[in-house]
């Protein structure tokens, strides 16, 4: 079957897709590299802002162990490494770029 990553995530007024929670055993919260707040840009290249939810969320959900790519607009400044998880979790293997942090 298809699966995700392991994050939830609310859309703003502005459009802008906000993650608003984290699954403990997701490849999202693995990573390390992403937190509650930052704002997903796009996923597998394809920008997101004004996307419905559900649209997002065919985008995130694929075969298990198959790689997703995500680019988050992080919520702080925080060291940022680009971070490939080939970890053991059920779930999508996560590879996540950052734009650069914005205030917010």
């Amino acid at each position: 079957g298809m699966v995700g990553v392991g994050f939830i995530f609310e859309t703003l007024p502005s459009g802008e897709q906000i993650i608003s929670s984290m699954a403990p055993t997701g490849s999202a919260a693995g990573s390390g590299q992403m937190m509650v707040g930052d704002e997903l840009i796009s996923v597998d290249g394809c920008p997101v802002q004004h996307f419905a939810p559900p649209d997002i969320i065919g985008l995130v959900k694929g075969p298990n162990g198959s790689t997703l790519t995500l680019v988050l607009n992080p919520t702080q400044l925080w060291k940022f490494n680009n971070n490939n998880t080939n970890d053991k979790k059920s779930g999508r293997r996560l590879w996540i770029s950052a734009l650069g942090p914005k205030a917010r």
